[in-house]
């Protein structure tokens, strides 16, 4: 909305505030936030040198998870196609920390000579169907943040003032501990016990009486129902 007033503007106006606009500005003397980039995770390292550009010293790289204030997690083509399982065992370690992790996702943009760019832009679908299974559900989502999105020309502007904001913002620490192994067991017995208790022909779920032997027309409308004596078998194609 920004841009689209300074468009509407003359040059010499064109210095605007809209409240509610993203923007962000550093304190006089500020200390620089550290910030974790896995070397699984193509791009971060780089994604922060940038935004040390825009404002000087923000951001300070470090080699230790346990010693930053948050982990960044910087999403693109290339993120799941490089090292998955290793990238996903380093944000994990961060989750049992409490490190705070920061996702940012290089979005698709009209105005990119070519699809996805120099960027590796991609949709966050494409994302979300790549990403390892134990850090996109329950508790250990990594998702769940805000997944800040970044676009390209004019419109990265206003991506790195929201990753800005939100990298010099204090989240306290909140581990997230290994799920115990004998519930992850209790919660895929239940699933299969479930599947299986699925009636063959409508594909709903049969009561625990029903599970030795397939339900019958006449059993589950009862004797006395008109037709039940000349009842006509169920098939998968007649069920509704």
């Amino acid at each position: 909305m920004v841009l689209l007033c300074q468009h509407l503007l003359p040059e010499a106006n064109r210095e605007i505030y809209l409240q509610g606009a993203a923007s962000f500005t550093p304190l006089p003397e500020h200390a620089s936030i550290k910030v974790y980039c896995s070397s699984h995770n193509p791009g971060a390292k780089e994604l922060v040198d940038e935004l040390n550009v825009v404002w000087a010293h923000l951001l300070e790289v470090v080699d230790d998870v346990d010693a930053s204030d948050h982990m960044l997690l910087y999403l693109n083509a290339a993120t799941w196609a490089h090292n998955p399982e290793r990238l996903a065992a380093e944000i994990r370690q961060a989750q049992r920390l409490g490190v705070h992790v920061q996702p940012c996702h290089e979005f698709p943009s009209a105005i990119d000579p070519v699809p996805g760019g120099d960027r590796a832009a991609i949709s966050f679908k494409l994302i979300m169907n790549s990403t390892p299974t134990q850090i996109k559900s329950g508790r250990t989502n990594v998702y769940t943040e805000s997944v800040i999105p970044l676009k390209s020309g004019q419109l990265r502007e206003v991506g790195f003032a929201m990753l800005a904001q939100r990298l010099t913002t204090h989240v306290p620490r909140a581990p997230i501990p290994d799920e115990p192994a004998n519930r992850r067991s209790s919660r895929k017995s239940f699933i299969i016990n479930a599947l299986n208790r699925r009636s063959p022909t409508t594909g709903f779920a049969l009561p625990a009486a029903s599970q030795s032997a397939p339900l019958d027309v006449v059993d589950a409308v009862g004797t006395d129902a008109p037709g039940a004596a000349g009842a006509i078998p169920v098939s998968a194609e007649s069920s509704v």
